[in-house]
């Protein structure tokens, strides 16, 4: 089955709200966890590792995915580390979809940032419950990619 590149960035985009969910948590020791701090570094929560590419889709297989990423990241539609071992969307509308999910968890309890020297962190008892819902809310607010927000990124990187 042929998945233009369309289909393939919002299949990106989908996997990436599901990676914010915990990629806007540190987890430590004893199953305690934290937010994140809010700042550039932290927006690639969401990455893709390319280890993980086989969850964007099954439709195509993990070399032809690969070879499909390098091309968006040249195209600018994805960006990715140094190594391109992780590969994400890097618009507006991504940062607002980090900030969604690093609010959800602070609402809920979930510290951020260090007091004397030491993390700031807590216990979750329904952990499983809240990322179903801090996904279901990322998808509601932010289910499809903003492609308004890609075209800038395109234009960018034509312009290299």
């Amino acid at each position: 089955m042929k998945v233009d590149d369309s289909t393939l960035i919002q299949k990106i985009w989908t996997l990436q709200l599901s990676n914010l969910v915990t990629g806007a948590l540190f987890r430590y020791v004893g199953n305690r966890y934290g937010v994140v701090e809010d700042n550039d570094f932290w927006l690639r929560a969401g990455s893709i590792h390319r280890t993980q590419r086989h969850k964007i889709t099954d439709s195509i297989g993990k070399q032809q995915i690969l070879k499909r990423l390098r091309k968006l990241v040249e195209t600018g539609h994805l960006n990715s580390d140094y190594h391109e071992h992780m590969f994400f969307i890097n618009t507006k509308q991504a940062k607002d979809a980090f900030e969604h999910a690093r609010d959800f968890w602070l609402k809920n309890g979930v510290p951020t940032g260090y007091k004397g020297g030491r993390a700031l962190c807590a216990s979750i008892e329904n952990f499983e419950h809240l990322k179903d819902e801090c996904l279901k809310s990322l998808n509601s607010k932010f289910r499809s990619v903003c492609w308004h927000d890609l075209e800038v990124n395109i234009q960018k990187a034509k312009q290299r």
